[in-house]
C-alpha cells in the first residue's frame, strides 16, 4: 500500500472524491498535494466519461426513467471512484506516494 511521504497515512476516498482535478489530490490529513502522473489521471477521466455515457444510453434506451438513469450514472462514478483510489493505493497508478509507512 501507498502512503503520503508527509503523515505517512494512505489516501482515503473522500480525497480522491473531492478532488477536483483528478491529477491532483489532497490528503484529507495533512493537505501535502499528491500528484498523479498525466496519463493515468486523463485515462481515468476518460473512462469515466464513455462509461456514465454508455450507461446514460443504454438506460435512455430503455426508458427506465429519469430516476433509474440519476441512479445508474452514481453508481458508475462511485465504482470508478473506487478503482481509482485502489489503483492510487496499491501503486498501479503512478504517484508521489512513498512505499511504506515507516
Amino acid at each position: 500500500m501507498k502512503f503520503c511521504s508527509n503523515c505517512k497515512k494512505p489516501p482515503t476516498f473522500i480525497a480522491v472524491l473531492s478532488a477536483v482535478n483528478p491529477a491532483r489530490i489532497k490528503c484529507t490529513f495533512c493537505k501535502q498535494v499528491i500528484i498523479i502522473r498525466t496519463l493515468p489521471a486523463v485515462l481515468a477521466t476518460s473512462t469515466a466519461l464513455v462509461l456514465s455515457l454508455a450507461a446514460l444510453v443504454i438506460v435512455d434506451h430503455y426508458e427506465y426513467g429519469t430516476g433509474i438513469m440519476i441512479g445508474a450514472l452514481l453508481s458508475v462514478g462511485l465504482l470508478l471512484e473506487i478503482g481509482y483510489l485502489r489503483g492510487i493505493r496499491s501503486g498501479f497508478i503512478v504517484s508521489n506516494l512513498t512505499d511504506s509507512s515507516d
